[in-house]
């Protein structure tokens, strides 16, 4: 028998709340979306049973971010000369991983809007080849640090979002 999300959510959930430290009273633990919700949350009192409490309106769209994880999304892409690439629209921290059937003359790429980013994400862009001259796009953001006005070869070049409509570039 396949179990639900909410099933295989609330064993997690039970799963951890058997880890409860002999010191405390109460201890909660919760499923939390991409965007700060929580979707589903547990609280238990030692010695009792533990309430489980559903949040239906949650955000469950595009929730991939592994535990413990820090990449979310890579986007491997084997654009020509003049192409331009954009970063996902879900506050996903990305790689974009460019791997071009040779050296490219002009690449564009846009960063997401500050709507559709989180504080915290990160992009990272990757080529196997060089970029000549690269373009960046960013409607309406700052971009601090060194402009990335090409690419060379197997080096990552890294963002993140720090604030509202703010970038800095860390690599």
């Amino acid at each position: 028998m396949q179990q639900t999300l909410l099933q295989k959510a609330s064993t997690f959930i039970r799963d951890l709340n058997l880890e409860m430290p002999a010191w405390g009273s109460i201890f909660s633990h919760a499923l939390i979306d991409r965007v700060g919700n929580v979707i589903l949350q547990s609280t238990v009192a030692k010695g009792q049973a533990p309430t489980l409490t559903l949040n239906a309106s949650a955000a469950l769209v595009n929730w991939t971010r592994p535990l413990g994880g820090a990449i979310d999304y890579v986007n491997a892409s084997a654009p020509l000369t003049g192409a331009s690439l954009s970063a996902n629209a879900n506050g996903q921290n990305e790689i974009q991983y460019i791997a071009p059937a040779g050296t490219i003359a002009a690449l564009t790429y846009v960063f997401p809007t500050d709507a559709n980013s989180r504080i915290g994400q990160s992009i990272t862009l990757f080529s196997t080849h060089i970029v000549t001259a690269l373009t960046i796009t960013s409607s309406s953001l700052t971009l601090i640090g060194t402009a990335l006005t090409a690419m060379a070869v197997n080096t990552p070049y890294t963002w993140k979002k720090v604030a509202a409509s703010t970038w800095v570039r860390t690599a």
